[in-house]
């Protein structure tokens, strides 16, 4: 499958807390293009920042995230990590 034709019809979807929400792109996305499952996430009917946070804080995967240190000036590097590794912010701190 050539990537490019996959995501293509991606773009300007409309998004929905509890059926196409960031999350379940993500999952979505690693499925078919890389084979991988990732594990689903109940997201309650009316969602708050502070949920997503306190939900990514307390997932068990967390434990498995490295922090890319700051560059030059704090501005942020970014890392080539494996094909098809997904990365989050630290700015989804600044959500609370």
């Amino acid at each position: 499958m050539i990537r490019s034709e996959f995501l293509a019809p991606l773009v300007g979807e409309p998004w929905a807390w509890q059926s196409r929400n960031c999350w379940d792109f993500a999952c979505h996305v690693q499925r078919e293009l890389f084979g991988r499952e990732l594990p689903r996430i109940a997201v309650p009917a009316d969602p708050s920042k502070r949920w997503v946070l306190e939900s990514i804080e307390r997932h068990p995967e967390r434990a498995a995230w490295r922090e890319v240190p700051d560059g030059p000036g704090g501005g942020r590097r970014w890392r080539a990590g494996a094909d098809g590794a997904s990365a989050v912010s630290r700015a989804y701190r600044r959500l609370a």
